[in-house]
């Protein structure tokens, strides 16, 4: 596109360097544009793939799926590669196409307002932050007190907000009496969460007001999640480390640093969940040559796993019970004949697979056996200075506390005002809301985007096909805003309420819908489905690969646009037909 047909360039604020993130900064720089800036709360690109470095941590999704399209990786190592491995293909993404001098780091995002006058955002930030395990005064391995003197306000206008957060970034720790919270100032992004977050929060029915625990009983080691583990390791050896949470992060967590048969490791199994056999499989030298080599093999290597995969949505559908049912029988043989006699019984889940995220067994049954690992099934009531007490009144001495427990979902929404006083928390999670339009936008938020937001992580393939059809999306709408000089886009609400009805409508036909699980909201997390993508990637790309302008306020100029190109290529396509026809009763073979 030329200068001369361009009427103005919005400015855009991006909000995190994550996967979405920088997805989203390589489809503006595809384009040509490139007034955006990446605002980043940590030291560096890679989202929770930097802030993640738990022992045994790596991708449960093929990595070559787990990769662009556009940009794929011919030197994975293995089929599932470690933490390690996928951050370095992330950060050499995002410096080999200039994504760095986009971003500002250390920088917290505070809240925005919509102005109407100015048809933009005011962003107020927080420059000069320490977030997560690189700050320096973090006793516990919090979020990272701020020196005052480092840090400041600022406010910044910008005409287009885009949330790249994700939906993993805020821990969510479990209250038990004695143990104390490391992560109670890691406040979700919304300054002050308004009553409808904390009625929906997932944090409202898993935290609480630690001061009635009296100083003396207080822990006195280590407390850590996944997410805030210190990047420059934690030395374990000859230590006692109490695991939290068989889900991903715990299965992982758990036979890695029982490695060391030096460290007593008490994984408490709370809850069972489906595990499937691993299959991490090394992949040699001669294949990544040969991947180097032919750009095809590649792709071609890639269709294949992600046919595999996507296949897999099929046991999602409730009604597909009789499919469901073979692959659980043969996962519960899996479980029952790898984990230890005692709790393997305990270990086989009742709800329908898939109703809660499926987990990849990397060896965490057969670490359960190992003699320095005892799996603690009986619930752990208190916490003493140095030990933690069962419900049987047994004691454990225990040095470290490992919370493998997840995430708070709930609070992955920025504090962002929209139009006649709005906040985004409300219009996502109020009852009557028309709630989020295809997990992209939300009506009175005018240029305000979404990446990973509701309801499109899929639960059977990697979610960065989803991500890449919302970056997509997006640079669309921006694209046509700069050609069109529409200084303002705004979803419709009768579309989004309309889009959110057929949502339901599948939603209520699966097996999320028959369980609880982080992916719904409520204290008791049996409300709203509202973190899954009911179907297959291939849908969401066909429902999404180009805007419907017609669901847009301001996109009239757009939508008539689109309407004259729809128009042509029908026009193209039937001279075509015709021609092809008089061509062959003209000069085809008379003998047919």
């Amino acid at each position: 596109m030329s200068k001369s047909t361009q009427t103005w360039e919005p400015s855009v604020a991006i909000i995190g360097a994550g996967c979405s993130g920088i997805i989203l900064g390589l489809k503006l720089k595809a384009i040509g544009f490139h007034n955006f800036v990446i605002y980043e709360r940590d030291s560096d690109v890679g989202g929770t793939w930097l802030t993640n470095t738990y022992p045994g941590c790596r991708c449960d999704v093929p990595a070559h799926w787990y990769s662009l399209s556009t940009h794929l990786n011919p030197n994975w190592t293995e089929t599932h590669p470690p933490q390690s491995e996928i951050l370095a293909y992330w950060q050499k993404l995002a410096r080999d196409n200039g994504l760095y001098e986009h971003c500002q780091f250390r920088t917290s995002f505070i809240n925005a307002k919509w102005n109407d006058s100015t048809s933009s955002y005011r962003i107020r930030l927080k420059e000069g932050t320490h977030f997560g395990p690189d700050a320096p005064d973090s006793k516990s391995i919090n979020n990272g007190a701020v020196d005052p003197s480092e840090s400041q306000i600022v406010e910044k206008e910008y005409n287009i907000l885009v949330s790249c957060i994700g939906g993993f970034s805020f821990p969510l720790t479990p209250k038990m009496r004695g143990l104390p919270n490391p992560y109670k100032d890691d406040k979700p992004i919304l300054e002050k969460p308004d009553e409808i977050l904390a009625r929906f929060s997932h944090a409202a029915a898993t935290r609480g007001d630690l001061s009635e625990v009296q100083e003396e009983d207080k822990f006195k080691g280590l407390v850590l999640h996944p997410s805030r583990w210190p990047r420059q390791g934690v030395d374990l050896h000859e230590k006692k480390v109490i695991v939290f949470g068989n889900g991903c992060s715990g299965v992982q967590v758990v036979p890695e640093i029982a490695k060391d048969p030096s460290t007593k490791v008490y994984a408490v199994v709370r809850s069972a969940q489906w595990l499937l056999p691993a299959e991490i499989k090394p992949i040699s030298k001669t294949a990544r040559y040969l991947f180097r080599k032919s750009n095809l093999l590649l792709r071609v290597y890639r269709f294949l796993v992600y046919i595999q995969l996507e296949c897999a949505w099929l046991l999602f559908p409730y009604s597909n019970k009789w499919l469901r049912d073979i692959v659980e029988k043969r996962l519960a043989t899996h479980i029952r004949k790898n984990a230890p006699e005692d709790c393997a019984e305990k270990l086989v889940p009742s709800f329908p697979m898939g109703a809660k995220r499926i987990v990849r067994d990397v060896n965490y049954l057969a670490s359960l056996k190992q003699p320095n690992v005892e799996t603690v099934t009986s619930p752990v009531e208190r916490f003493t200075e140095h030990a933690f007490v069962t419900a049987d009144g047994k004691s454990h001495d225990v040095d470290v506390v490992v919370l493998a427990t997840g995430y708070d979902v709930t609070a992955s929404t920025l504090d962002v005002t929209g139009r006649n006083g709005i906040r985004a928390s409300t219009a996502i999670l109020g009852d009557d809301s028309p709630r989020g339009y295809r997990g992209l936008a939300l009506p009175k938020f005018p240029n305000h985007w979404l990446c990973l937001s509701l309801n499109t992580a899929p639960g059977h393939g990697s979610v960065l096909t989803n991500i890449e059809v919302q970056a997509a999306y997006i640079t669309q709408c921006i694209n046509a805003m700069r050609t069109f000089g529409v200084k303002t886009l705004e979803v419709k609400e009768a579309p989004t309420r309309e889009y959110n009805a057929w949502l339901d409508r599948r939603l209520e036909n699966t097996v999320w819908a028959k369980g609880s699980s982080f992916y719904r909201l409520g204290k008791n997390r049996n409300g709203r489905i509202f973190t899954n993508w009911p179907g297959p990637v291939a849908l969401y790309w066909w429902q999404n690969s180009s805007p419907k302008w017609q669901d847009w306020i301001g996109a009239d100029q757009i939508a008539a646009k689109a309407q004259s190109r729809r128009r042509r290529m029908l026009v193209d396509i039937g001279l075509v037909v015709v021609g092809l026809a008089y061509f062959w009763t003209k000069f085809g073979p008379k003998w047919i």
